[in-house]
């Protein structure tokens, strides 16, 4: 009974847990096969963008899905004292000579190094391609470089983005920058110890950073200048003045990257135009994977078998109970045993009682009619009869006081009276049967044989 209970609780159970796993595994599932490093590890990023008479820096970091803004950074040129050319932008020697100090005042050795550079250094177009490109992407966008910019694949960094596509046409928004303007900024912090890992674009951070605080994947910047504008118009946070817009946004393409669950929800899709175009797919961390679904397998399987273990525990102790009490259940049983028998033996005495009169009634009924100066030597009490032997003055006038009883029937001599001549009286043997005698036989005698004195 026990055990079956037990098993209707576990039944009962299991059907629960796979119900609720059923609703929550797709977003669990979600959540195992996001990069281990997206996810679990902190993650560092530092983003240095290249804007008009200045350098712009922001230092950010990422715990989980917390991502937090540590150190901003504006640093002008001419505030430096440092002359710049190519439209007012710093030299490759200027950002060299500034970033290292800052990466060791910010402590961000090990942090992930953006590079933004202004939107007037490259080329951004929107490509329309038939929908076959899309199977080799790459090699088409590497081969068609040189018709929809001014350089070669060879002379450009680029990457790329797919906007839309259909049945018939894809649409692709290509960014390229060339390559030896880059180089000359990548190389130089590179003899610094500064390595740059991602490549961007000022507007491209801009984007990011308004996809971020207003959630809406398209936005519009307007960045005005003295004669000239571009970008888009973004508006801060109330109170803050000439923040780097494009370094905070370049650092959120690096720590809000595709696959983290942002309370915002969506993801950087930033560009990095050292890849040209190559983007390697996120892999699932088995090893991450495989130990969190055994972490969860192993609390689901204790949420499901203890209801079990528990009955089987109590059921155990039951059982010891039992076997510790086995000997007072068998003394009961034997005490019951006995109980039954002397009830049985008590209503076969009642029984007999009420079927029959008992010898003391019998001796008290002959107390009572046989006269004075009578008196019995001998008495014998069978299942149905009685014999009396004795003495009295008249033998025969025994037999109708006899007769007479209500315990007696049939009553005669056993044998002939004769006369003591010594006593004067009769000796006498008396035999009579007995009114609703049935079973027992009992012979009442005196000391020994039953043998009643004189006198009696």
């Amino acid at each position: 009974m026990e055990t079956a209970i037990a098993i209707k609780k576990l039944t009962s159970v299991v059907s629960d847990s796979l119900t609720t796993l059923q609703r929550i595994w797709p977003p669990l599932w979600r959540l195992l096969t996001f990069g281990a490093d997206n996810i679990i590890l902190p993650k560092k990023s530092l983003c240095i963008s290249i804007e008009k008479a200045a350098i712009s820096l922001a230092y950010g970091t990422r715990f989980l899905t917390r991502i937090k803004i540590n150190a901003l950074r504006k640093y002008p040129l001419k505030e430096r004292g440092i002359n710049s050319n190519r439209e007012g932008y710093p030299q490759p020697e200027e950002l060299a000579s500034t970033i290292p100090l800052v990466v060791s005042e910010l402590n961000a050795v090990k942090a992930k190094i953006t590079l933004s550079i202004p939107k007037k250094w490259v080329v951004i177009k929107k490509v329309e391609l038939p929908i076959t490109a899309k199977e080799n992407l790459k090699g088409v966008m590497s081969y068609e470089m040189d018709r929809l910019t001014p350089f070669s694949s060879e002379e450009a960094l680029y990457d790329f983005r797919i906007l839309k596509e259909d049945d018939k046409n894809i649409i692709i928004l290509l960014v390229a920058v060339r390559a030896d303007l880059a180089n000359k900024y990548l190389d130089l912090l590179r003899g610094k110890g500064i390595y740059v890992s991602r490549l961007s674009v000022n507007l491209s951070g801009l984007g990011c950073l308004s996809h971020y605080i207003e959630k809406n994947s398209d936005s519009i910047f307007v960045e005005i200048d003295e004669n000239e504008y571009e970008g888009a118009l973004l508006r801060g946070p109330q109170g803050q003045k000439h923040l780097p817009y494009a370094a905070i946004g370049g650092v959120l393409e690096e720590l809000w990257q595709s696959g983290i669950p942002i309370p915002r929800g969506g993801k950087a899709n930033g560009i990095n135009l050292l890849k040209k175009g190559v983007h390697e797919r996120q892999k699932t961390p088995l090893l991450f994977t495989i130990i969190f679904l055994l972490i969860i397998v192993a609390l689901w399987l204790g949420y499901t078998l203890m209801p079990l273990k528990i009955e089987e525990k109590r059921l155990g102790k039951i059982d010891s109970e039992i076997a510790i009490r086995k000997g007072d259940i068998k003394k009961f049983e034997w005490l019951t045993k006995d109980i039954k028998e002397i009830q049985k033996e008590i209503s076969d005495i009642r029984s007999l009682k009420e079927s029959r009169p008992m010898a003391l009634d019998i001796l008290r009924e002959l107390t009572t009619i046989l006269p004075k100066n009578a008196w019995l030597t001998r008495m014998h009490i069978t299942e149905n009869t009685a014999e009396v032997e004795g003495y009295a003055a008249s033998a025969t006038g025994l037999l109708s006081k006899l007769e007479a009883s209500r315990y007696f029937k049939k009553v005669e001599l056993a044998s002939p009276a004769f006369k003591d001549i010594k006593k004067g009286v009769d000796r006498f043997s008396i035999r009579m049967e007995i009114e609703g005698a049935k079973k027992m036989e009992t012979t009442i005698k005196g000391l020994g044989e039953g043998v009643v004195d004189e006198g009696f």
